[in-house]
């Protein structure tokens, strides 16, 4: 409608009874290998929803672009938890520019538990008990996840300039120095 949002309107989805995953992302972003394999790994897990931090920026628990729930998993859940895009006058403080607020006041508290998490910045500053590093290296250091076009293409002049934390990095690939 009118009262909402166009950041707010891909969350629509999360009250469809026929769909049964959801994937939020920004257009300006390319998919790429290391968020298909993250995203396959949970539609073939038991949790609820997947949040995705692939920046140093990404300090929030879930990024209005970069998650997807299994809706199909627990329906009522996630049909109460997004059942204020419906509510004119609750929705309205949650202004186009504050959709991952939505996402970390209303939705964050409900489902962190049952959340999967690849984080290669800020796994320290969440507790979510399945959180992992990302299990493959990024490609080039203009790519991460979420990126704006152009990227990912080794031709941007953004670079990752801070190496991921060690604790960040997989176990088994402690060189990946950006993860």
């Amino acid at each position: 409608g009118e009262y909402l949002s166009g950041k707010l309107w891909r969350f629509l989805p999360a009250l469809d009874p026929m769909v049964d995953f959801v994937s939020s992302r920004d257009l300006d972003s390319p998919l790429t290998k290391r968020e298909q394999i993250v995203v396959e790994q949970f539609v073939n897990s038991s949790h609820l929803f997947l949040t995705i931090r692939d920046h140093p920026f990404h300090g929030i628990p879930i990024l209005g672009g970069l998650w997807t729930s299994a809706l199909h998993r627990n329906r009522l859940l996630f049909l109460h938890s997004f059942s204020i895009l419906l509510d004119k006058n609750q929705v309205q403080k949650y202004s186009s520019v504050h959709d991952q607020s939505l996402l970390t006041e209303l939705i964050w508290p409900k489902i962190k538990h049952q959340t999967l998490a690849f984080d290669s910045y800020t796994c320290q500053q969440f507790q979510v008990e399945h959180q992992y590093p990302f299990p493959t290296q990024r490609s080039s250091r203009d790519c991460h996840v979420g990126c704006v076009r152009p990227c990912c293409q080794n031709s941007s002049n953004i670079l990752l300039k801070t190496p991921c934390p060690e604790q960040c990095r997989p176990k088994n690939h402690p060189d990946w120095i950006y993860c």
